[in-house]
This record gives C-alpha cells, sequence and structure tokens, in this order.
C-alpha cells in the first residue's frame, strides 16, 4: 500500500538543495517542496515549519500544513501527517494541496473511505487534474469499487496521468463485470421460473373454471367433427398451456443445475467464513451443489416402459368381441385399435398409444386397449359399449398423442422432487431448487389435472350421447362399485382359499358373489366414498356422481342390449378360469416366497359351493371391516359369516379358523368367556384334525385359552 500512496505522488527530477533563507511563507513553502522532491524528507518538513509560522492567510496556512504533511508521511510520522492534513482542510476547504494531502495520508493509513471522499473533492474542485483522478481511482481501487475505478482510471489517463497500477484496475474491474453478469444472470433464471411457475398457474386456474364447468348435458357437441368454435379454441389452448408447462420444466432443467450448484458455492463459502467449529456444515453445502444438482440430471434418464401386460386377444380367436369394437369405433369416429390385451390382475379399463414419444405425437403410435375381465361380471353388453365408447371418445379427441409426453415429463418431475427429498432435511429446508420444483409439480399436476377433467367430460358425452346416459350412468356407478369390491376382496379371497387348501377355479364369478353379499351399512359407506366422494385437485377424473349426473336424461342412439357383457366372448367361462388359473399361480408363489403354510388341496367344489364361499369369507372381511370402522352390526355379521362358512364347507373346515378366532375375540370383548373358548377350543380341533395341532398357529390359540382360563 505504501508504494502506491508514494506512486500517487507527483515527482520530478532531483535538484540540489538552494542556498540562502527565504523571508517568507511563500518561500519557504517553495524551498521545502524543493527539497522534498529532492528526497530530503527532514529539510523539507523544517521549510514547512517555517512556511507554517510565517503563513499571513489561512490558504497560504493550509498550503503549509498539508505539505508538511506529507513530509511527516514520508518520514514515517503517520499521527502528525494525518494531524496536519485535518488542519489543512479546516483552515481552507477548497485547498486543492490541502485536499490531496488528506486523501494521501488517509490512504497511507488505509482509512480508503476518507481518502475517497477527499479524493472525490479533490476531482471536483480541479476536474482536469489526472493526478486528481488517478488518486481517486486508487481510493475506489482499495475499497473494491473496481467499476467507478475503472472509470476514474481511465479519466486520468485521458488527462495524460497514466500509471503503471492502472492494468491491475483493469483486470479487477474486469473480474467484477463477469461476476455482475453471473449473478445477474443466476438473478434472470430465478425471475424467469418464477415468472412462468405464475403464468402457468393463472392460465391453468382461468382454464379450469371457465371450461369444466361449460360441459353440461345441454351441451352436446360430441366430437372434434361437432365441437363449437369455441370448444376448439379451448382445446387448443390447453394444448398450448400444456405445452407451454412442459417446455417450461425441460428448459428449467439447466438453469436448476445451475442454481443449485451456485446456491451450495454460496452457503459453502459463508460456512468457510465462520468459526471452525462450524465446519460439520460443509457436507450440507455440498449435498445441496452437488447432490441437488445430481438429483436433477439422474431424473431425467427414467427406466424403459414396461412391456406388454395382458394376454394379447385376436380377431380370429374373438370375433365377436372384435366386431363389438369396430362398432363402438365407428359410433365414436374414432380408428379401430390396433392391439386388445385382456388382463386379470385388476379392473382398469383403458386405451393409450405406444410406439415411442415421437411417434405417438406424430399419429404415427398403435392404439392398445387394455381390456379387465374383471370389470365384466355385473355388466349388460350395452353398459360394456357405453364404457368402450368413452375410451374411444379418448382417442377421438386427440389426448392419447399428447398423453405420454406429459405422463413422461410428470415422471420426471416426481422423481427430481423425491430424490431431493431423499437427501436429508437440509436440502428440503435450504434448497430452493427443492422447492421451485415442489411448487411446479404442484401446479404442472393441477392444471393437467384440469385438462384430463375435461377431456374425460368430453369422453363421457362421447358414450352418452351414442348410448344413452342413464346407460352410461348406470355401467359407470357398477364398473366404480365393482371395482372396489375387487380391489377389497379378490387376493384375499384367493389368499384364504389357498391357505385352506380350497382350489380357485372362477376368481371373477367369486367376487361377484361377494359384491353380491356386502351389509346394506357397508355398501352405502362404500358407496358414499366411492360414487359419491368428493374430487380433489389432483384428480384426473371428476368424481363419478358429478359425472352421472351431468349425461343424466341423453337419449341413446343406440338399441338397448340387456345380454351379459361376457357374451361377446366365445367361451367366457373358459377365458374365467384361465386366467384365474394365473393369478393363482402367482398367489402361490407369493405364499412360498413369503414361507406362508398351505394345506393339502382338497376336493373342487360344484361351482355353487365356489362362489358360496367366497362369498361367506368375504362376509368375514366385512364383519372385519365394520368393526375397523366402529360401525354397529359387525357381530352379527360375524356370526352370519361363520355360519356360511359352516354350511358351506362344513364345521371342520380349515377355512373357519380365523372366522372363530375374531368370534371369541367378540364374545372376550363381551365378557362372554363361555362363548370365547368354546370358539377357541372348535378352531384348535379344525387344526388337530388337518395334523397342524403342534404348529405355531394352534399354539397361539393355547396361549389365547390359558389367557381366558387365568381371566
Amino acid at each position: 500500500m505504501r508504494s502506491l500512496v508514494l506512486a500517487l505522488l507527483v515527482g520530478q527530477a532531483a535538484v540540489p538543495p538552494p542556498d540562502g533563507a527565504p523571508q517568507t511563507s511563500a518561500g519557504w513553502l517553495e524551498r521545502g517542496r524543493e527539497l522534498l522532491q529532492a528526497g530530503h524528507p527532514q529539510d523539507a518538513r523544517d521549510s514547512f515549519d517555517q512556511a507554517v509560522g510565517r503563513a499571513e492567510t489561512e490558504e497560504e496556512r493550509a498550503e503549509a500544513l498539508a505539505e508538511r504533511a506529507l513530509a511527516q508521511l514520508q518520514l514515517g510520522g503517520q499521527a502528525a501527517a494525518q494531524q496536519d492534513a485535518y488542519d489543512a482542510v479546516a483552515s481552507s476547504h477548497s485547498s486543492v494541496t490541502a485536499r490531496r494531502a488528506l486523501a494521501v495520508v488517509s490512504m497511507d493509513l488505509r482509512d480508503h473511505e476518507t481518502a475517497a471522499v477527499h479524493a472525490e473533492v479533490l476531482v471536483e474542485l480541479k476536474p482536469d487534474d489526472g493526478d486528481a483522478h488517478a488518486l481517486l481511482a486508487g481510493a475506489y481501487l482499495a475499497l473494491d469499487r473496481n467499476a467507478e475505478a475503472l472509470a476514474e482510471a481511465e479519466k486520468a489517463r485521458a488527462l495524460g496521468a497514466d500509471r503503471p497500477w492502472f492494468s491491475t484496475v483493469e483486470a479487477r474491474a474486469g473480474e467484477d463485470a463477469w461476476i455482475r453478469r453471473g449473478w445477474w444472470a443466476v438473478i434472470g433464471m430465478a425471475i424467469f421460473l418464477a415468472a412462468g411457475l405464475v403464468l402457468l398457474s393463472g392460465l391453468g386456474s382461468i382454464l379450469s373454471s371457465r371450461e369444466v364447468g361449460k360441459l353440461t348435458h345441454a351441451q352436446l357437441g360430441l366430437l372434434r367433427s361437432g365441437e363449437t368454435p369455441s370448444e376448439r379454441a379451448a382445446s387448443r389452448l390447453y394444448q398450448a398451456v400444456l405445452w407451454f408447462g412442459t417446455a417450461l420444466f425441460y428448459v428449467s432443467i439447466p438453469m436448476m443445475v445451475l442454481l443449485s450448484l451456485v446456491f451450495g458455492g454460496v452457503l459453502l463459502y459463508a460456512v468457510f467464513q465462520l468459526p471452525r467449529e462450524r465446519l460439520p456444515l460443509v457436507p450440507g453445502g455440498l449435498l445441496i451443489a452437488l447432490g441437488g444438482a445430481w438429483a436433477v440430471v439422474r431424473s431425467l434418464f427414467l427406466p424403459p416402459h414396461a412391456g406388454e401386460e395382458g394376454r394379447r386377444l385376436t380377431p380370429e380367436e374373438e370375433p365377436r368381441l372384435f366386431e363389438m369394437l369396430r362398432e363402438v369405433a365407428q359410433v365414436a369416429t374414432a380408428g379401430m385399435v390396433d392391439r386388445v390385451l385382456l388382463k386379470a390382475e385388476d379392473t382398469a379399463i383403458g386405451v393409450r398409444e405406444s410406439g415411442g414419444v415421437w411417434r405417438v405425437l406424430t399419429g404415427r403410435g398403435e392404439r392398445v386397449l387394455s381390456l379387465s375381465f374383471a370389470a365384466l361380471p355385473g355388466l349388460r353388453l350395452d353398459e360394456l359399449k357405453a364404457l368402450l365408447a368413452h375410451e374411444y371418445g379418448h382417442f377421438s379427441h386427440g389426448e392419447t398423442r399428447l398423453t405420454p409426453f406429459i405422463s413422461r415429463t410428470t415422471q420426471s418431475m416426481v422423481n427430481m422432487t423425491q430424490r431431493m427429498a431423499s437427501l436429508g432435511p437440509t436440502v428440503v429446508v435450504f434448497s430452493p431448487v427443492y422447492w421451485f420444483l415442489r411448487l411446479f409439480v404442484v401446479i404442472y399436476l393441477q392444471v393437467t389435472a384440469a385438462h384430463s377433467q375435461r377431456r374425460e367430460l368430453l369422453a363421457d358425452r362421447a358414450a352418452a350421447l351414442a348410448y344413452g346416459g342413464d346407460t352410461f350412468g348406470r355401467a359407470l356407478r357398477r364398473y366404480v362399485e365393482l371395482s372396489d369390491t375387487f380391489e377389497r376382496t379378490a387376493f384375499s379371497i384367493l389368499v384364504a382359499l389357498r391357505e385352506a387348501g380350497h382350489p380357485c377355479r372362477d376368481l371373477f364369478r367369486c367376487v361377484l358373489a361377494a359384491h353380491e353379499v356386502v351389509p346394506p351399512r357397508l355398501r352405502a359407506l362404500r358407496e358414499r366414498e366411492g360414487v359419491h366422494r368428493v374430487a380433489r385437485a389432483l384428480d384426473s377424473h371428476p368424481a363419478p356422481y358429478e359425472r352421472i349426473a351431468r349425461v343424466a336424461g341423453l337419449l341413446a342412439h343406440r338399441p338397448a342390449e340387456p345380454a351379459p357383457a361376457a357374451s361377446v366372448f366365445r367361451d367366457p367361462d373358459a377365458l374365467a378360469r384361465e386366467l384365474t388359473a394365473s393369478l393363482v399361480g402367482k398367489v402361490d408363489a407369493v405364499m412360498q416366497a413369503r414361507g406362508m403354510r398351505r394345506l393339502a388341496e382338497v376336493a373342487a367344489p360344484a361351482d355353487e359351493d365356489e362362489t358360496a364361499l367366497a362369498a361367506a369369507i368375504s362376509l368375514h372381511s366385512a364383519a372385519l371391516e365394520l368393526r375397523e370402522r366402529r360401525e354397529p352390526g359387525s357381530e352379527d355379521v360375524l356370526r352370519d359369516a361363520v355360519e356360511r362358512l359352516e354350511q358351506v364347507a362344513g364345521d371342520r373346515d380349515p377355512v373357519l379358523v380365523e372366522p372363530l378366532l375374531e368370534l371369541s375375540r367378540t364374545h372376550a370383548r363381551k365378557g362372554d368367556r363361555a362363548r370365547a373358548e368354546r370358539a377357541l377350543e372348535r378352531a384348535l380341533r379344525i387344526l388337530e384334525a388337518e395334523g397342524t395341532g403342534s404348529g405355531e398357529r394352534a399354539g397361539e390359540i393355547r396361549e389365547m385359552l390359558k389367557s381366558l382360563e387365568a381371566a
């Protein structure tokens, strides 16, 4: 710093000290300057002392004090130099020499703020002085005000006062410029992402509130060919908003990576400014920087889509089914599906286009119908056609082309959020990228859900206008109820039968029988939670009751067909047995892998007995559900289930063990110890008769008996 201060002083060639003593203050001042420039600061200070003592005006005194301050500075007397400089400025505020001296002394004392203040005044007093601008550039440089330092250095150079250290000013200013550009880029990214979210949220909210409410049964525009101009405009606007949201997400990915690195780097810098004991915070900064960036990048590489699921059906194998599908396609003005998959694991009926994202987007994808056999029992043929017309309506509106892209985008978003959350609470709390992602996921899902709900209602209209609003409503209600029953009971029935050694030949007939014996109270509760459930903001489908109400009363353009839906298959019973055998094989494999004991298989009962047995098992589950819901009547249902099981399977069948244990617990809670013991003893006798009386289950029952006796 001393070299910089000395460089700020204007030097001249050394001259010999003059002879003779001046008689005036000005003479002594001039002599002192010559001595100082000649490298004799001690003699110069003595001359300036004489000049101060002989000063007749404040201006002369200010000049002498200022010069003496510079001499004191060269002699190492910084305190004396500072005092002389302040006294000089006090004597004459407009003295250029005083301001220059105070600025130089303050620089030497590292009081850069004071130096800058007085150098600024100096520049105002003498704007054409290159040395003044150079002095101000040095003060600004010391304060890291590099852009201002560069501006003053350029002015000084233009006025002929070049300095070697101006290159340092230029380098520092260039670095600052790049840093400023970088920070403005980061801020710009943050503003861009926030503005994009606000715009996406606003457009999505406006569209969902305006367009979904318009789709009433009074508006009969069916498909694209029958849509009104406003409906077509709304469809295009919805697609534009979805594309905007999707594009915003993929554009934001490099920004999120950079923001993670920048924010994590800033946090690390802040941590290293803390005391040594705060260094354990470093891993948190690394997690935010590197972990957050990696979570974003890694989530782009999604696993390949699962292969074909379900049994593929062909027109040669099931001609009536494909004839029905061609009819429905014609009614819905949509192309025929290319592939039909019959499934057994769930009740879903749906359509999609496969073949790669870009192939689907350009309309060259393969149309696939997934048809669940479990959804057919209990449906009429015209009801099945109405449900299929709804699915074909998705084809006719073109939404299946956008669906794969939206699904992949949504999956990437969710994966990113989950991966970042898995890094720990530090990232969850402090990472702005994580909170941006969470907000983005919610907004994007709201927009896609609103679009999906609108398309579902349009597809409902397509089905209702062809096969009747009441037919479609009845089919939808039946489908929702049967789907709920299948999900609740299908595999529990199958496991219970297999554990007890009973075969199962037609699971779908068993589920239908289970549905028919659901107690009225429980049926009403399930209906309230299924058909009459309240839709949530992110649901892809409106509530079933709302969909049913919107199409109620629409007249059918096709005749009623009360035949069973399964009649479209050449041999539905054979298909049911084939699909059931496949499910039984999977359940047996899972039971074996989990070490679940399975009794020796008994002789296959008649079909009627199999469905009755399944209904009784389901009734046992219904009793447990009623008890869990704290609803009255669960004990009566449980007793009914035990009686039905005894009638169908006999009083020594292993399938009775679990219901008897529950019946014993019910009696024990009521204080009826005798009945509780009898139920346990019956269960124990059944296990002993099966040769498992020494097993773990039997041991538990004996412990329960001991507990009752002790009570």
